[in-house]
């Protein structure tokens, strides 16, 4: 059985069969012109933290980021190979499957938007002043459960 709970401030935690997924979600305000620059203020708070900066602009329903955290939980073996965690949880929100794909679009949606979501697969809370703790307003609309079946074909075709 799949359940998504909200711990509170921007804390999340997926049930499913007998796997706990725990993951936190902020909306920020850019600081920096660079997703570079952005990215490494943002690791340098969250030292060893699976880590992923996605533009608001990026998705289309909240959703993806379910999705996305839901398949980097569950798929993450198979995907070993790569050494960057916070892409390769990128990819699973955004449903790419290739990586500089998904960073010339994460580049690209940055430099478009003012605010992106930052999202992190543990149980932290960011002091930035800058971020707020997200709360998920979806309504599972049709056209949102069309990019998410969309995204997971894009992954299990890897497999």
């Amino acid at each position: 059985m799949f359940k998504i709970e909200s711990l509170g401030k921007g804390l999340y935690v997926i049930h499913y069969l007998n796997k706990i997924m725990f993951f936190s979600i902020y909306k920020c305000t850019k600081r920096y012109s660079s997703l570079e620059w952005e990215l490494q203020s943002i690791l340098d708070i969250c030292r060893n933290k699976i880590t992923a900066l996605i533009p608001v602009n990026a998705i289309i329903t909240d959703l993806q980021i379910i999705q996305g955290v839901f398949n980097f939980y569950i798929y993450k073996e198979s995907f070993a190979k790569i050494r960057n965690k916070g892409l390769l949880l990128s990819m699973f929100i955004l449903g790419m499957d290739q990586l500089k794909t998904t960073i010339d679009f994460l580049t690209r949606k940055y430099n478009e938007s003012s605010e992106y979501f930052l999202v992190i697969l543990d149980k932290i809370k960011v002091n930035r002043g800058k971020c707020i703790p997200y709360s998920f307003k979806s309504n599972f609309e049709r056209n949102e459960l069309l990019i998410l079946s969309k995204n997971i074909s894009n992954i299990l075709e890897k497999l």
